[in-house]
């Protein structure tokens, strides 16, 4: 019986050890229930010691992938004492590429007298229409001027590159339908389209556009781009733009909105040529001009040193106005230097387009801004196709006694004029037809006064002949 008493007593040892120890009354799991894409959820639960010790160092922690971004409040606990609770919030972040019941993850609480104990963290996503990335391009940027950046950006949050005033700024919006209808054929989302509002940016007032609509079937996604320009004229500062997600979905609007700021910075120096005009646009032969130019400060300070040039070498035009002072400007309204550059188009110039290269300078040597524009110079006369020659008529037969001879006839003069004052361009050195008799010809007048003499010769000497033989 002693062995008996013995095992008794060991065993009841062993259960009042267990008994004295920490235990942990925890939950099934964390189930988030129905959630939508894109949102932040939290849900409590309670940690409860029932054992008889307290327990220490308490930490809690998840597997759950980054993306959504699992938070516990608290993390951690120093002390659990017997019968005591402790409530723990656990919070994520729904991604936008997820859908269905998900698994999250599992929440591990581990302490310095118990094993870890693992329970799963659930949530059922709702189908959507939803932004799922946002690309902001950005033209004009305060420092590397007309060059383009793109960054992505998440809702609420900054955009890195500064925009200058007058810059642009394109938002690529990539929309996807996750909708969940009886039928996966028919969930479309129809008329979707996004809207981007730049908040009070334009003296007050917003700056606003809306993109083309689409229609998107379930699962697919779109880029929808929406471009703005900021402002000539704007001061620097922090704007807010929203981003409006529309679409229809059987018969419902779904909607949603994000947040981020956009920057305007001004460069220091930012001389701009605002208009340039040139009066008239086309001058005929010769004639006066006057080309209108308007500067502006664009940038951050003061200008005392401001250099404005027209130059067009082919038309002797060398212009230029120096020590010209623009104050900074923040509204359209503020001061401006308007120069008028004269130039004269001399008599003999060739007709043709010549562009006049308009230059603005600040500190007197430092090109800031150029444009050209353009003189049409067109000649004095106008221009007359040359005309079609007429068909000569057809010879006839020479006559009896003449001969047909081709001989070329004197160089023409190249233009004729007629008698409605235009000029008509003629042919030189065109062969004609010239019928002559042939006693006019003097080869054939030669070989007969020729023969006579031969004739009379003979005569003469036959006379000559008879003569002597009679003697």
């Amino acid at each position: 019986m002693k062995p008996v008493f013995i095992c008794i007593a060991l065993l009841l040892v062993f259960c009042a050890s267990a008994l004295a120890a920490g235990s942990l009354n925890l939950p099934v799991d964390v189930n988030f229930g129905a959630v939508d894409r894109n949102t932040s959820i939290s849900k409590a639960f309670t940690i409860k010691n029932d054992g008889n010790e307290s327990l220490t160092a308490i930490n809690i922690s998840s597997d759950a992938a980054s993306k959504w971004n699992v938070l516990f409040a608290p993390s951690s606990i120093a002390v659990l004492a017997p019968n005591a609770s402790q409530s723990v919030t656990v919070s994520a972040h729904v991604p936008t590429d997820e859908s269905g019941n998900v698994n999250i993850g599992s929440v591990r609480i581990s302490s310095a007298e118990l094993s870890p104990v693992i329970f799963p963290i659930k949530a059922a996503v709702g189908g959507d229409l939803f932004i799922e990335d946002l690309n902001v391009f950005i033209i004009g940027t305060t420092d590397t001027n007309d060059n383009v950046t793109v960054q992505a950006v998440k809702d609420g949050e900054t955009i890195k590159e500064s925009i200058r005033p007058g810059g642009m700024v394109e938002f690529s919006v990539r929309v996807r339908n996750e909708l969940v209808s009886d039928d996966k054929e028919d969930a479309e989302a129809e008329d979707v389209f996004v809207t981007i509002t730049i908040e009070g940016i334009d003296d007050g007032e917003d700056v606003e556009e809306e993109s083309t609509t689409y229609i998107l079937g379930q699962g697919d996604s779109e880029w929808i781009d929406v471009a703005l320009g900021t402002p000539t004229f704007v001061e620097e500062g922090l704007y807010d733009v929203i981003i409006v997600l529309e679409g229809d979905f059987e018969g419902d609007t779904i909607t949603q909105e994000w947040a981020v700021k956009l920057e305007v910075k001004k460069k220091q120096h930012d001389i701009i040529i605002e208009k340039a005009e040139i009066f008239p646009a086309s001058i005929k032969c010769s004639g006066a001009g006057t080309i209108t130019v308007m500067l502006a400060n664009r940038g951050g300070s003061y200008e005392g040193m401001v250099r404005v040039t027209a130059m067009n070498p082919a038309l002797g035009i060398n212009w230029e106005e120096k020590g010209i002072a623009i104050d900074e400007m923040e509204g359209p309204d503020d001061e401006k230097h308007a120069a008028t550059v004269p130039f004269e188009i001399r008599e003999g110039t060739a007709a043709g387009d010549y562009p006049i290269t308009i230059s603005a300078y600040y500190s007197d040597t430092i090109i800031d801004d150029t444009t050209v524009v353009e003189l049409i110079v067109a000649a004095c006369d106008g221009t007359v196709e040359p005309l079609e020659e007429e068909a000569a008529p057809a010879a006839e037969p020479p006559e009896e006694g003449t001969s047909e001879m081709t001989t070329p006839t004197e160089a023409a003069p190249a233009e004729e004029q007629g008698s409605s004052g235009i000029t008509i361009p003629r042919p030189a050195n065109i062969a004609a037809t010239v019928e002559k008799s042939i006693w006019e010809e003097p080869v054939f007048l030669a070989m007969v006064i020729g023969a006579n003499v031969l004739f009379l010769g003979i005569v003469i000497f036959a006379i000559a002949y008879f003569v002597l033989i009679k003697r």
